[in-house]
């Protein structure tokens, strides 16, 4: 049986997130993302977690703070998290230019502990430094896990880079031995999640697929849906892993 888990920085996600992962850090407030969905530009938390620039949490002095904060947490909760790994991040965008240089500092103390790494953006400025960091440290790719968020509607992420630059990084990604996978969350448009599975079919080891927040969907349509991703993943044998957001109507 594992130990409780206390940690500062690094948490038990709740809801929803905890369909992700078990664990995560987030130590970014604000997205420069604009994603009209985005669940943090919601409720009473808005004004903080919903700000379009990523700023460092107030609860550090500086990143050296946030860092050694961070390790401590790794420390102290090292056999855990090298059985869970951790998640980046539910707040904010971990490859954006502002929260790269931290969050890869992060990865490499992760990877220095043999502690799984799980990685979801919508960006890809900092692709091509990540990978060349990744190979001159020689980290160890089989423990970090690389994800983008694809809806296949670019209208409602402005300050991303389009989906289908998402599709190529993954493929790049792929091809240079990094392990991959596909958050299809939100469902705007059936067609077009569809079709970024379809897209990425044979890139990934996992797709995550969850409906939109306070949306109404038609259940024959979701049931449809759900059929025609199965169908068509009998070919690739990706992991398929439906939210509870679908689940219930099915």
């Amino acid at each position: 049986m594992e130990k409780a888990f206390k940690g500062k920085i690094i948490y038990e996600p709740k809801g929803a997130a905890l369909e992700y992962a078990p664990y995560a850090a987030n130590l970014f407030t604000g997205c420069a993302g604009g994603c009209y969905y985005c669940y943090n530009k919601k409720g009473i938390t808005a004004k903080v977690l919903g700000a379009y620039k990523p700023t460092l949490r107030k609860c550090f002095k500086d990143e050296s703070d946030a860092l050694k904060q961070f390790n401590n947490d790794l420390i102290k909760n090292r056999e855990v998290l090298k059985n869970n790994g951790i998640f980046f991040s539910f707040v904010g965008d971990p490859f954006c230019k502002e929260a790269f240089p931290l969050i890869f500092k992060c990865i490499y103390l992760c990877n220095d502990y043999s502690i799984p790494v799980t990685i979801l953006t919508k960006q890809t400025c900092k692709l091509s430094e990540f990978i060349d960091l990744v190979d001159s440290y020689e980290l160890d790719k089989k423990i970090i896990s690389i994800g983008f968020t694809l809806t296949g509607h670019d209208e409602q992420e402005p300050g991303c880079v389009s989906n289908m630059e998402r599709i190529n990084a993954i493929k790049i990604l792929r091809d240079r031995s990094f392990k991959t996978w596909c958050s299809i969350e939100p469902v705007i448009t059936f067609k077009n999640s569809f079709n970024m599975i379809c897209e990425t079919n044979g890139y990934c080891d996992a797709y995550k697929i969850g409906l939109q927040s306070g949306k109404k969907y038609n259940k024959n349509e979701v049931v449809e849906f759900v059929e025609a991703v199965k169908r068509q993943n009998e070919f690739y044998n990706s992991k398929l892993i439906f939210k509870e957001s679908i689940k219930k109507y099915l």
